[in-house]
Order: C-alpha cells, then sequence, then structure tokens
C-alpha cells in the first residue's frame, strides 16, 4: 500500500494535490469501464499500515469519477509481451484543500477532465 497523505502532514489551504495514476483496461472494454470507483482508506496508527487491516484500517470517502465523454485520444493502446493489446488511461486525482472539505477532480496532461463525486459514509 502506498500512503499519499501521512498523518500529522501540513495540509494548507489553497493547496492542490496531484497523485498520478493508470487505469488498464482490456481491449474489449466498455463505456461503464470508464467509470472509476475507488475507497480512499485511512489508517488509525501513527505510522501507516502497510496493508489494509480491520480495525486499523477504513474507508474515508469513496469517489466516483466519469470518463465515458473524454476523447479516445486520452486512451493509450498498448500491446504486452504476449502479444495481448489492451489500453491505459493515465490521470491525476486532485486534491483541492481550497475549502474545508477537500474537493476531488481527474486532469489528464494539464487539463481538468471530470469532477468527482465524493461520498463519505
Amino acid at each position: 500500500m502506498f500512503w499519499y497523505i501521512n498523518f500529522g502532514e501540513d495540509m494548507r489551504r489553497d493547496q492542490k494535490i496531484t497523485f498520478p495514476f493508470v487505469r488498464r483496461l482490456t481491449e474489449n472494454y466498455s463505456p461503464s469501464n470508464l467509470i472509476f470507483e475507488n475507497d480512499l482508506l485511512e489508517c488509525s496508527l501513527l505510522g501507516a499500515a502497510k496493508y489494509p487491516k480491520k480495525g486499523v484500517t477504513s474507508t474515508n470517502c469513496s469517489l466516483v469519477a466519469n470518463l465515458t465523454t473524454i476523447s479516445s485520444g486520452y486512451i493509450k493502446s498498448r500491446v504486452d509481451v504476449g502479444g495481448i493489446r489492451y489500453f491505459d488511461v493515465e490521470y491525476n486525482l486532485i486534491v483541492s484543500t481550497k475549502t474545508v472539505i477537500m474537493k476531488f477532480s481527474l486532469e489528464i496532461d494539464g487539463r481538468k477532465i471530470s469532477n468527482v463525486e465524493t461520498s463519505y459514509d
């Protein structure tokens, strides 16, 4: 596991934090595969846990980003060593701390592509 914001880290207002990601799609992907759903985890330990563990890690919030309308130019065709074709979508998850609540969005090549729906349960 990789922790992007560590316990005790200074979270200033008007900060834009960028986290790079790659989403891999199979050759026969459908538009629904371009709706990215992820949970952001938090850890109750002072030192970050190496693996998710009940009672130590929990969901902080759930994120949903809909990229079904992005240009096909943002979806890069690849071929693995076995000759199997797949596609990569390289994007940045942006966390903005302009307000008291963190706001999330997705960027590709420095351009905002999608807002991210966030739910805290």
